[in-house]
């Protein structure tokens, strides 16, 4: 009867570590529960202003993109009259090429009926378009077999001295 008692008591005594380990473990649950709710709610207040904040940021660099192009654009109209008047200067058959970056915004090249003035069309987005212009010493002529709309990016121009005029043409 002794063993009886002894073994009775120790399992009412692990029934009752059982007990006591199951409400701790619940307890622990709840807590990681807690936990992972508040950082739940945490990152949600954090999106709420980081979402708007980046699509200001972005809308705000997009308007603001047609200035960087602009001067992008000057920059190359006024390395092209450049090398036209220092070309002029040697004279007839006079040749050189160099390459040029034109923003992604450029529309087209084109020089004014006189060939004194040099301007690149932009699209400036919502303002519409832009043209960049620069006057020229020497008179200027684009090559009429080529296409110059579209002309974008990194590309070579070819100069060539004719009859006091510098004739610009391109690869394609």
């Amino acid at each position: 009867m002794k063993i009886k008692k002894v073994d009775a008591l120790k399992c009412q005594t692990h029934q009752h570590k059982n007990k006591n380990s199951t409400v701790a473990n619940s307890a622990v649950a709840k807590l990681k529960g807690q936990v992972a709710l508040e950082l739940l709610i945490i990152t949600s207040f954090l999106l709420i202003i980081l979402i708007p904040t980046f699509i200001y940021i972005i809308s705000v660099l997009s308007t603001e993109s047609w200035k960087t192009d602009s001067q992008q654009a000057y920059a190359t109209v006024s390395k092209i009259v450049s090398i036209s008047s220092q070309l002029a200067m040697l004279g007839n058959g006079s040749k050189t090429s160099e390459s040029f970056y034109l923003p992604s915004s450029a529309i087209s090249m084109n020089v004014t009926s006189d060939g004194r003035e040099l301007f690149i069309t932009l699209n400036t987005g919502k303002a519409g378009k832009m043209d960049v212009v620069v006057l020229s010493d020497v008179q200027l002529q684009l090559d009429q077999t080529k296409d110059w709309k579209n002309i974008r990016g990194a590309f070579t121009l070819y100069f060539t001295v004719q009859d006091g005029r510098v004739l610009i043409s391109k690869e394609y």
